[in-house]
């Protein structure tokens, strides 16, 4: 019994020995003391549960030195048995309940079964609920801190905030309940733990804060001696400072966390288990150090790098440890090359992701892990050195990493949001509209799943994702979008924390960029410059980022001298861009870039001091930037665009005709180089302006590239009101212009061609879209349907007027339901393209919906010859094309100028309607258009033996489509020369529209009289004629299908109109020049037939088209009179292939006559043999007849006008 006492003493002292020491061997030799003890105890003996918790404490002991489960499930196991020996009772009881929970509690950590850890609870509030009936302080101090710690580890599975909240209260009022001494300490370190959950679950700085206190409190009482929670504790503070650093620039909290982390490491040497846990935490502050401070600390970053290559030596290829260490030295490896651009940092890095991911099963943590870090660094190799199958895979990577994780794990927003970057880089890189759909679709899924500072990521992501829309596709409401979410970004990422500057830097650049692209509020330029200001002063010289801030900030300053003259402003802005490129290498990653700044602002100071040195040095700087970014980088087109400026420059101060001819070839290859359509578009525009400057030989290839890329640019219009604001944006009088050069380079042929391709641009690609094809053999069936097929769903998707609708309001713009749309839009154009593609490499089809050239054109004036008339600012012409001559026929129209044309109409306008002096004033501008242009045309014709009394059409362009040309004369006697004196006239919008409408039209129709001719008029006291109007319409065909008054229905029209050849309308026209699909006639009561409804129809017997109806052939002479159709030719557009309109109101006494006289003329051989391409021979006849009316004036039939075959 004697030597059972000693084994006891001598084993209890070794145990207190370990808890003072740590010593490994003292509890080792305690365990087995313990076990000796236990062997000579019998069951019956009243110290039998004595023996059970010595032995079951010891092993806990053991357990916590060595982090075996096995020993903790012993403890677990004898603790048990401990418990079973006493009664509730016993003075020993609770203490074994103590001992039992705290290590069920432990158990649960590595078996993860709830029970295990409820049951801890419960003995834990049922422990707490007998000591405060007891009253003793200092168990009651105890059991709350066990059941704090238990309700900790529970509120890591759940997550209820109620769990953390309880816990926290509970250390709190543990230590009201604990004396002073190593109990205290603990508590205190309790408290201090818990108050980092408290943040770390709500970013709450308070609790932070209130953390670092009682770490500091804790670490004070804590002895040296116990090294292990002495450790602990400098590691948790360490961490807590860690934190702070974050919300925070002061490195006050970086430099005190790295103090910490360094004592940690004094007691853990390479043996200790957390030894890797030390090296690292020490390396990650080394890093963020130096991140925060910059390239003057390298001797941190290199000792971070040094402590993670130790790690690498003790744990290589093959040992668990591994791919975590090597993720974290490649990582530190990255920030290196942040600084030195050396390609050599960034490829070791990329190896050692590799290596780790080798390393570790598709089902590892760290596997998903090291794929997102080998992706990030793929995409800074790119960004620094290029190489697009680097960028590639790292998109590939991230995809792969999405498969493996679950939408709820922590790392699924983060990793999508790293997606949706690269794959904006990757729009970049190819130019795919699909790709930068998808990264806004991307980027708008992680925002689901993201919250609280990665929330801010994704919303500051999707912004410049935005950004990048905007740039590329124009559309202001992306840009709107990006600003609102950049301030939203601000409401979470405030003043003291890292990512603020940050945030504040994005919001003023696209500040920046809304002043120069909508309406130049200087608000937006003052708060740009603001917030840059702010950032620079939070990254003064020497901060990682000054460079960036620096040049973000000149950038804004150049801007304001630019539009403000603050000449301040732009010497600032040099100084500040040569301080940012003497900051950086030649290696770094943004230098050329910087290069390019540097060398625009010189431009911009060479405009104000004329000091050639100093273009001189910009030109140096601009080429040295081009080297450094030659064809393949996707800043070589605006870097080339860049250097031609400056050359223009050059060439206009010295006249050095070699620098302009340079400039011309860097633009040409700027528009080729370009990913962006928009940017090519701009190019385009400046290589046609530099070309036409020094009369370079590639001046017509610019025109002509200009208007194909025009048209590629609007069919990624979602609807026709988008595409027209597209059009309205960038045409311009680029068609006028560039056939006006072609003409005076005598390329006539192009000259047709690019008037062609320059107008009614929106309405020939819809009418491009509503197509069907015959290839003609069953081979290729499935093809032609295919085409068929899509080219259906584009017609639909560019006619909606749900889209057109939705088009003006910001929240459609900016729901996923507009980029469904345009991503929809995006696939169907490509698709289009890549079929039609395929159709011309079948033999026969080599021209397929190729841009009509000269010789396909031509087809047009088979029927007769088309008088094309061009009117620009550089000069007016008339091209004639006729079927047989193999190149137009030229009419110079040298007394017609822009000006004096847009005099014309604009008297002639003020004149209608008004009884003094309209005869005369109608007289003189007849005269002026007979003797300054019909006149030489009819000439001309004469002399290439076209036939008197034939029909010629007229193909007007800009303000000349608004003159009665057909109407042109020197007076109104019948011996006055006037066109219809020689020949019938109809106009046309295009010749390509003139072929379709032959093309279309059906041969041999056959004229069901009931079907055949529908009639629709409203009754209306404004034109009251109407009913007698259709009264003698009923004369000439009774088997009119008339539509009267409240009869005029469209849901009774529309099935009519589907089976009808011609249409006669004799109701009030609106015309919707801002809506041109809305265009529409009155039908009764609210009911509207508009151009839509007609487009939508299809009417595939569609003949005829008589509009009696107000202001039919009136469009917008002057803003937009290439693109914006009146109602007549919009008709003739939507498949009539004849239509007869009106450029003012008709006289409500001359409707019934001229309609009367019109269809007795079509119909004078029967129903049977009409013929449509009578119509306009049966206009002129009605007109004739109308002229011979009692006090007849002019102002009353000059206006009427016929459209198409």
């Amino acid at each position: 019994m004697k030597y059972l006492g000693s084994i006891n003493d001598l084993a209890g002292a070794l145990e207190s020995h370990f808890e003072s020491t740590s010593d490994s061997d003292s509890i080792a030799e305690a365990v087995r003391l313990y076990r000796e003890a236990l062997t000579l105890w019998s069951e019956q003996d009243a110290n039998y549960s004595l023996a059970l918790f010595n032995m079951a404490h010891s092993l806990w002991n053991l357990y916590n030195d060595t982090d075996k489960v096995n020993t903790l499930n012993e403890s677990v196991l004898y603790y048990r048995k401990a418990v079973q020996q006493v009664s509730p009772k016993h003075p020993r009881y609770q203490r074994i309940l103590n001992g039992l929970a705290v290590c069920l509690e432990l158990q649960f950590t590595h078996s993860k079964e709830l029970a295990v850890l409820n049951e801890c609870i419960q003995i834990h509030r049922d422990l707490l609920a007998a000591q405060i009936q007891s009253k003793s302080d200092i168990d009651i101090g105890e059991s709350m801190n066990n059941l704090s710690i238990a309700l900790e580890t529970l509120y890591r599975q759940t997550n209820d905030k109620k769990t953390l909240e309880e816990a926290l209260d509970l250390h709190r009022q543990a230590l009201k309940h604990t004396p002073p001494g190593p109990d205290y300490a603990d508590a205190v370190y309790n408290l201090a733990k818990s108050l980092i959950m408290v943040y770390e679950h709500d970013k709450n700085l308070e609790a932070l804060e209130e953390a670092i206190s009682v770490f500091k409190q804790a670490l004070n009482m804590m002895s040296k001696k116990n090294a292990k929670v002495y450790a602990d504790v400098l590691e948790d503070l360490g961490e807590a400072l860690n934190y702070m650093s974050s919300h925070d620039d002061d490195v006050k909290y970086l430099v005190e966390a790295i103090g910490y982390h360094r004592q940690v490491l004094d007691f853990r040497n390479s043996d200790h288990p957390q030894y890797a846990i030390a090296h690292r935490n020490l390396a990650y502050d080394l890093e963020n150090y130096y991140t925060e401070v910059g390239g003057k600390q390298n001797l941190l970053i290199n000792e971070a790098l040094t402590l993670y290559r130790e790690l690498l030596a003790e744990y290589p290829k093959g040992h668990e440890n591994f791919p975590g260490v090597a993720n974290k030295l490649a990582l530190t490896l990255e920030i290196l090359f942040s600084q030195t651009g050396k390609e050599s940092i960034v490829q070791e890095s990329i190896s050692l992701f590799r290596e780790g991911l080798s390393a570790c099963l598709p089902e590892d943590r760290q596997y998903v892990i090291l794929l997102g870090g080998l992706s990030n660094t793929l995409d800074t190799y790119y960004r620094a050195f290029g190489g697009r199958e680097k960028m590639e895979e790292a998109i590939a990577l991230h995809r792969e990493q999405l498969k493996l994780l679950d939408a709820s794990d922590r790392l699924y927003p983060g990793t999508l949001n790293n997606l949706a970057v690269k794959l904006e880089t990757w729009f970049d890189i190819v130019g795919d509209r699909d790709i930068l759909e998808e990264a806004i679709k991307t980027e708008r899924d992680a925002l689901v799943y993201a919250k609280g500072s990665e929330r801010a990521e994704s919303l500051h992501n999707l912004a410049s994702i935005l950004e990048t829309h905007f740039r590329h596709n124009g559309e202001t409401a992306r840009l709107e979008e990006a600003i609102k979410l950049y301030r939203e970004v601000l409401e979470i990422w405030t003043p003291d924390m890292a990512n603020y500057v940050l945030a504040i830097n994005s919001l003023a650049n696209a500040l920046h960029t809304n002043y120069l692209e909508n309406g130049r509020n200087k608000e937006n330029l003052d708060e740009a410059i603001s917030f840059h200001k702010q950032a620079l002063q939070l990254r003064p010289p020497g901060h990682v980022y000054y460079a960036d801030s620096a040049n973000n900030l000149a950038m804004n300053l150049v801007t304001e001298f630019e539009f403000y003259n603050k000449l301040d402003s732009l010497d600032e802005a040099v100084v500040l861009y040569r301080g940012v490129v003497e900051h950086r290498s030649p290696e770094h990653p943004s230098y050329a870039e910087n290069l390019v700044n540097l060398a625009d602002a010189l431009g911009v100071t060479f405009g104000v001091k004329k000091d050639i040195s100093i273009l001189e040095e910009a030109i140096q700087l601009s080429r040295q930037a081009l080297k450094l970014r030659p064809v393949g980088y996707n800043t070589h087109a605006l870097f080339s665009g860049g250097l031609a400026k400056l050359l223009e420059n050059f060439f206009d101060q010295t006249g050095d005709t070699a620098a302009m001819a340079e400039a011309v070839e860097l633009m040409i290859e700027a528009v080729n180089s370009s990913v962006s359509v928009l940017d090519s578009i701009l190019y385009a525009g400046n290589w046609i302006w530099r070309a036409t400057k020094c009369h370079h030989s590639s001046i017509l290839d610019a025109y002509a590239k200009y208007l194909e890329l025009l048209g590629e640019y609007v069919s990624l219009g979602t609807h026709v009101e988008f595409q027209l604001d597209h059009v309205k944006a960038h045409q311009g009088n680029v068609a006028s212009d560039g056939t006006a050069y072609a003409i005076q380079l005598n390329n006539l042929p192009m000259a047709v061609e690019l008037l062609e391709h320059g107008r009614t641009v929106v309405w020939s690609q819809i009418q491009g879209f509503n197509i069907s094809i015959n290839l003609s053999s069953s081979d290729h069936n499935e093809l032609a349907e295919h085409l068929t097929t899509i080219s259906s769903q584009l017609f639909q998707h560019t006619i909606s007027l749900e889209d057109a609708n939705q088009y003006a309001s910001n929240v459609y713009k900016h729901s996923p339901l507009y980029e469904a749309r345009m991503l929809s839009r995006v696939q169907l154009v490509e698709d289009w393209r890549k079929t039609v593609h395929r159709i011309q490499q079948i033999p026969g089809f080599e021209d397929f919906q190729v841009p009509g050239k000269y010789d396909k054109l031509k087809a047009a004036a088979i029927d007769g010859p088309v008088i094309v008339l061009n009117c620009s600012d550089v000069q007016c012409d008339a091209l004639i094309v006729i079927h047989n001559q193999n190149f137009p026929v030229l009419v110079p129209l040298s007394k017609v100028t822009h000006a004096s044309a847009t005099h014309l109409i604009e008297t002639l306008q003020e004149s209608i309607g008004l009884d003094k002096d309209l005869l005369n004033t109608i007289k003189k501008v007849l005269r002026l258009l007979w003797k300054t242009i019909a006149e030489r045309i009819v000439t001309k014709l004469q002399e290439y033996k076209v036939e008197l009394g034939s029909h010629i059409w007229w193909c007007p362009s800009g303000v000349l489509a608004a003159l009665p040309l057909h109407s042109a004369c020197m007076g109104f006697k019948p011996e006055d020369d006037r066109v219809s004196k020689f020949y019938i006239s109809s106009y046309v919008p295009t010749l390509a529209s003139l072929t379709r409408a032959r093309e279309m039209s059906v041969e041999n129709i056959q004229h069901v009289m009931d079907e055949f001719f529908v009639a629709i008029g409203v009754s209306d006291t404004s034109i009251p004629t109407v009913q007698k109007e259709l009264e003698g319409l009923g004369g000439i065909c009774p088997s009119i299908n008339t539509f009267w008054g409240d009869s005029a229905k469209y849901k009774d029209i529309a099935p009519q109109l589907n089976k009808a050849s011609w249409l006669h309308l004799a109701c009030h026209g609106i015309l919707a020049q801002e809506s041109p699909l809305r265009s529409h006639f009155q039908l009764a009561g609210e009911d509207t037939l508009s151009v839509l409804d007609l487009m939508k129809l299809k009417l595939p017997r569609a003949e005829l088209a008589f509009l009696s109806a107000c202001y039919t052939a009136v469009g917008d002479n002057y803003n937009f009179p290439d693109e914006a159709l009146h109602l007549a030719a919009a008709v003739f557009f939507a498949g009539f292939k004849s239509v007869i309109g009106s450029l003012w109101a008709i006289s409500d006494s001359d409707g019934p006559i001229l309609t009367s006289e019109f269809y007795k003329y079509m119909f004078r051989n029967g129903v049977e043999k009409v013929n449509v391409k009578e119509s306009a021979k049966g206009l002129q006849v009605a007109v004739e007849a109308l002229q011979k009316q009692p006090g007849m004036t002019p102002n009353r039939w000059i206006q009427l006008i016929h459209i198409g075959i």
